[in-house]
């Protein structure tokens, strides 16, 4: 005698659910697998850029302290105050003064991160560009030196926009304290137009 289970017609139908079974039970393993796989991968992704993310956050914060400090330098430096004393003092004038001053701005130290450097008089005037190219600063300069010339202190203007949004910079301003009848004095201020292209993008 047949079993039941070896009897004709009945072989057909139990192997095909023995088989939807096990289909079944290696697809959900196998899309078990792969959310596990892809939520691994998504996480090592997520840490990856958390990493660059910090490592280009220090690098930044670094770059802004670097030139900060640079700019604050400038306040205990005479050689650069006493050009500019001299030469606002001629109204523009000594050429010799004028050419010490450019020479100065246009420096290879200065060209490296900043667009261009301006010199301002104690009034808040633009009196001289380092870069003929763009002898114009923008529009929220001349309030930012007023700010810099009152307390004597650097200024830093962070990201600000002109009419033309693809030249969005920031900016630091410094003042350039002399001595005048015995005391300190704004004679002028420095603005550095920082051009975003030579190293935040």
């Amino acid at each position: 005698n047949m079993n039941s289970w070896q009897k004709p017609g009945l072989l057909p139908w139990k192997l095909a659910a023995i088989f939807l079974l096990l289909a079944a039970g290696i697809g959900a393993a196998g899309y078990g697998y792969l959310q596990n796989q892809r939520e691994h991968a998504i996480q090592e992704k997520h840490n990856e850029l958390a990493a660059i993310a910090t490592l280009k956050a220090r690098q930044i914060a670094e770059w802004r302290e670097e030139r900060v400090a640079e700019a604050e330098s400038i306040l205990t430096t005479s050689f650069i105050v006493s050009h500019a004393q001299r030469w606002l003092d001629s109204v523009g004038k000594d050429q010799a003064e004028h050419h010490a001053l450019l020479a100065w701005m246009a420096a290879p130290r200065h060209s490296r991160h900043y667009r261009c450097v301006f010199l301002f008089d104690p009034a808040g005037e633009n009196r001289l560009a380092s870069n003929s190219a763009s002898p114009l600063p923008c529009q929220h300069t001349q309030p930012a030196v007023l700010e810099a010339l009152r307390p004597q202190r650097v200024v830093f203007l962070d990201f600000h926009t002109t009419g033309v949004p693809e030249e969005a910079h920031l900016s630091l301003f410094v003042p350039l304290l002399a001595k005048v009848n015995g005391q300190k004095t704004a004679i002028g201020a420095l603005a550095f137009e920082i051009d975003p292209h030579r190293f935040l993008y």
